[in-house]
């Protein structure tokens, strides 16, 4: 199957200050402090054929430059997907001959395309927060430029045009880690293990020491390429740089079992390379175990880890499950401080390690999704979109010691090793791209679909405390009332693009509500210690950007397994755009997002509820 392979370079020492004058490969913008407000004139732009003019109807496509759009030497030739943030093409680049993924900052629900393919706020209301998000896109591209390294994003170019901005990226194949975990019969060996995380780890090693910190890492952020089965490290957005000493610790987009508990806000702990550390070892965690880690905020009120030394002692070995485990310690200065001794703790070397065969790799009839990706193209899939950072000052990563600093000096340079194979079994089916699916599912559409088509008589209403809640500060609350009996559910699109089913929940079940009686959420929680009650906090991290809730009453109780396409952290992700219309298409008369009846056999099912929406705005 065909993948771009990355133009390979020497490996130069990266300037945040000048442009590289030796690498023909990559073009940075200056990491100079003017405003994305300011706009900059655009480099001559080839002239534009006529199937590229811009479509005047709604929706998905009609933002979307077409096929044939010359922007400077890239030519785009089709649309691979769109996320909260960004639209990801496939695209030539004429000059070196090659296809790549041409990633465009277009903020979903925030911004438009005017006729002379300017990219522009829908209102100036949201001028702030689109020049905040395309300062950050910027960044993103200047931080994932930085790198040279098999596992991590390859960025080739970033540039102005159209009033927005562009990254051109590697494209390739693959499947995500999290895909590649549920196709595997029984949980991987500890030589599989290993050969996985060496590359992982060296790789975070070159982040760390351009003192950035990643901050996202999950199963569904390492992607294993098709061609090389090289595992890559996806999805820069919340990563942040380590410039300061500042106390403060900065709040990403959490993934909650996967987040150490220095990311929450309000912790008192400072980021770090341990921050990444916890992260990797749950992704170890759930690969051994077939389960995320337990959730480090529910850790803090009851620790109910059970090391992995003791659960699967005899599996693997006792020195890599202690490692695990001290990687996964609840308080960061408890924790593995350095990737480098985690790398000891896990025994990793520069031996060869052999990886299953195919037929150990994949049970039969379970095969991992394959699909086409943009090396950080997290957005093409819809898992996200490329985060608001901003460069906040953090306590600086651990020093070196003495001695490894002479012994890096002193060692000979040696080039990244590819991973051995890791088996992905070839696609029975290669999906095709979603721009071919007209009939795609808009979650906007849908939640007014179900506005529009709920029962009066039920009289739902969602009151916000506040309508703007800023980033890892300002707790999301709300208040639910019905003048019916019944079940509620709380859906949000969220500001990555994603639709989430926000109540009920892993952890907040109970979603029964009584007429005329209201239901405050987050639902008040007792702690077990204190035996005092309060509401628990429902703060959200970057990105920035508008928010939209949708409350569903009905007098059944609802089911969204046919719904949900994975589950994030506590909450219920849900399907949208080619995935949900698959699903939509077994019953069209039936909204998605409206789940599906619970009802026993032989008795009345009654279908009517009600609904009603409200939306909020997460700044920084």
């Amino acid at each position: 199957m065909h993948w771009c392979e990355r133009l390979l370079i020497p490996k130069r020492q990266p300037d945040d200050n000048q442009m590289p004058v030796d690498d023909d490969d990559r073009t940075l913008l200056p990491a100079d402090d003017r405003r994305v407000g300011e706009r900059q004139p655009a480099e001559p732009m080839a002239p534009m054929p006529a199937p590229a003019q811009a479509e005047a109807a709604d929706g998905v496509e009609g933002q979307s430059l077409q096929a044939g759009y010359r922007l400077h030497e890239f030519e785009v030739q089709s649309r691979l997907g769109q996320g909260g943030f960004c639209i990801v093409y496939k695209a030539f680049d004429h000059q070196l001959k090659r296809v790549v993924a041409l990633k465009e900052y277009m903020p979903s629900g925030m911004a438009r395309r005017a006729g002379n393919l300017e990219v522009l706020p829908q209102s100036p209301r949201f001028q702030e927060v689109f020049d905040i998000g395309l300062n950050s896109f910027v960044k993103e591209g200047v931080t994932l430029a930085k790198f040279d390294h098999p596992a991590l994003v390859r960025v080739y170019r970033t540039f102005q045009a159209n009033g927005t901005a562009y990254m051109v990226m590697q494209l390739v194949q693959g499947a995500t880690l999290e895909h590649v975990a549920r196709a595997l019969p029984a949980p991987p060996d500890e030589a599989w293990l290993l050969k996985l995380l060496d590359p992982l780890t060296a790789a975070l090693q070159v982040v760390h020491d351009e003192r950035i910190v990643h901050r996202d890492i999950a199963p569904d952020n390492v992607m294993i390429l098709e061609g090389s089965k090289q595992p890559l490290l996806l999805d820069f957005g919340a990563a942040r740089q380590v410039i300061g000493d500042g106390d403060q610790a900065p709040t990403a987009m959490l993934k909650p079992s996967y987040a150490p508990v220095e990311q929450y806000p309000d912790s008192g702990h400072s980021q770090g390379a341990w921050t990444d550390i916890y992260a990797l070892a749950g992704v170890v965690h759930r690969l051994v175990t077939g389960k995320a880690p337990p959730n480090s905020q529910s850790r803090i009120l009851k620790d109910a880890y059970v090391p992995l030394a003791e659960r699967l002692a005899g599996k693997y070995s006792d020195r890599f499950l202690k490692a695990v485990d001290h990687a996964l310690a609840l308080r960061p200065e408890q924790r593995t401080q350095s990737i480098a001794a985690f790398r000891q703790e896990l025994g990793i070397d520069d031996r060869a390690r052999q990886l299953p065969t195919a037929a150990e790799a994949a049970a039969p009839g379970k095969r991992p999704a394959v699909a086409l990706w943009a090396a950080a193209g997290v957005v093409v899939l819809g898992l996200g979109g490329f985060g608001l950072y901003q460069w906040l000052s953090e306590p600086s990563l651990p020093a070196r010691s003495d001695a490894a600093q002479a012994a890096a000096a002193t060692a000979p340079a040696a080039a990244p090793s590819a991973l051995p194979p890791v088996v992905i079994p070839a696609p029975a089916v290669v999906a095709p791209p979603v721009a071919a699916a007209p009939s795609a599912i808009d979650p906007a559409r849908e939640f007014d679909r179900l506005l529009q088509q709920q029962s009066p008589a039920a009289q739902v209403s969602l009151t916000l405390a506040r309508p703007a809640i800023r980033i890892g500060k300002d707790p999301l609350q709300m208040q639910l009332s019905s003048a019916q009996n019944g079940f509620f559910y709380v859906l949000i699109h969220d500001t990555d693009g994603q639709v989430r089913l926000l109540f009920p929940n892993s952890v907040d079940s109970d979603n029964r509500i009584a007429a005329g009686k209201a239901v405050a959420l987050p639902p008040r929680v007792t702690d077990p210690k204190t035996g005092l009650s309060k509401s628990a906090d429902l703060v959200f991290g970057e990105p920035a950007g508008p928010a939209r809730l949708l409350a569903i009453v009905s007098a059944q109780a609802l089911d969204y397994a046919m719904a949900t396409k994975s589950q994030d952290g506590d909450y219920r992700l849900l399907l949208q755009g080619q995935e949900a219309a698959a699903v939509q298409a077994t019953s069209p008369d039936r909204s998605l997002y409206l789940g599906r009846l619970q009802c026993e056999p032989g008795k009345a099912c009654p279908d009517a509820y009600g609904a009603a929406a409200a939306s909020f705005t997460v700044t920084p």
